[in-house]
């Protein structure tokens, strides 16, 4: 009975910090899961702003938000190898179908990404000018 005993505690010795690495390992995954499941619902409420099937054609708009999912959904295209900077302007509500100036902010930054071969930056600006004048800068990127 003496040697069941030992050969029982020398299992569990063993089997102590195997136990503590598995869970450390589960918790890990457990937080990649997660920040997957963050990343995946961002993608899908990007996805719905950027189109805005299920909105009027013609309402006020955010048109810095615009850009803002437009670069996120780009995302892939530039986060290593280009710096995005953004100097966003207060703008009013502008009347516009959001889901034709979005796509169009989308072809504008698309283009500026692929056009950089190598790192690069890119900036966008926007700002209210005069009355009812808005301009949205993109310089020639440098590559």
């Amino acid at each position: 009975m003496a040697r069941t005993i030992a050969i029982d505690e020398i299992v569990q010795e063993a089997a102590a910090p195997q136990v503590g690495t598995i869970l450390g390992e589960a918790d890990e995954l457990v937080g990649i899961m997660a920040r997957g499941a963050e990343r995946t619902a961002t993608i899908v409420k990007d996805l719905r702003t950027f189109s805005r099937l299920h909105e009027a054609v013609r309402k006020p708009s955010d048109l810095n938000e615009g850009l803002e999912v437009s670069l996120r959904l780009l995302e892939s295209r530039w986060r290593d190898r280009i710096t995005v900077h953004r100097a966003l302007g207060t703008l009013p509500l502008v009347e516009c179908d959001p889901g034709q100036v979005n796509q169009v902010f989308m072809n504008v930054l698309a283009n500026a990404c692929e056009a950089i071969t190598g790192g690069g930056n890119i900036w966008v600006e926007s700002k209210k000018n005069e009355g009812t004048t808005f301009f949205f800068t993109l310089p020639a990127a440098d590559s």
